[in-house]
Order: structure tokens, then C-alpha cells, then sequence
């Protein structure tokens, strides 16, 4: 049976040297879109629209279980060790 972690995740990036993390064994989940990728604005007739910070989940993205956010919004990823598991696990085999 495949442990259920990142080591065995098909979504998780094999990384390459020069990589943020590389040298510590971190790698990039491609499960885990940015926040700005995955969001748009409220629409104006929205009873929960406030403003910029009332971003909706595009339709493409429903379902999804985390989101990447710095505090720029320009560069987010989530990073994780090889024995890190999580409950979108899908074995690459």
C-alpha cells in the first residue's frame, strides 16, 4: 500500500536545483492554485460583496481544498517536505 504523502503524490513537484527549498528537500504542490488565480471579484449585486476583499472562487475552481497567498499576491506556493500528506492525496501510480 502507498503511504499517503507528498514523496508519493502525483501533484507534487519533483523540483529542480535552484529552486526555492531544494536544498532542505521542499517542494512545490501543484494541487494548490494562487489566490489570485483562483478568485475574481464579487459581482456588484452580491449581498456578501465588500469590496476588494470579497473575492469568489472562479466556477473552474469549486471544490478546491487551499488556496497559496503571500502578501503580495505575486509569488505564492506551497512548499512541503516529502513525509508531509494531506487529504487531496492522489498516488502517482
Amino acid at each position: 500500500m502507498t503511504t499517503a504523502n507528498c514523496a508519493n503524490c502525483k501533484s507534487w513537484n519533483q523540483g529542480a536545483e535552484g529552486d526555492e527549498g531544494w536544498k532542505i528537500g521542499l517542494r512545490k504542490c501543484a494541487n494548490v492554485p494562487k489566490f489570485y488565480d483562483a478568485t475574481e471579484p464579487a459581482h456588484s449585486d452580491d449581498p456578501n460583496d465588500f469590496g476588494e476583499d470579497s473575492n469568489v472562487l472562479k466556477p473552474e475552481f469549486q471544490g478546491i481544498k487551499a488556496v497559496a497567498l503571500d502578501g503580495s499576491g505575486y509569488r505564492a506556493e506551497l512548499l512541503t517536505m516529502p513525509d508531509f500528506g494531506c487529504v487531496s492525496f492522489t498516488s502517482k501510480e
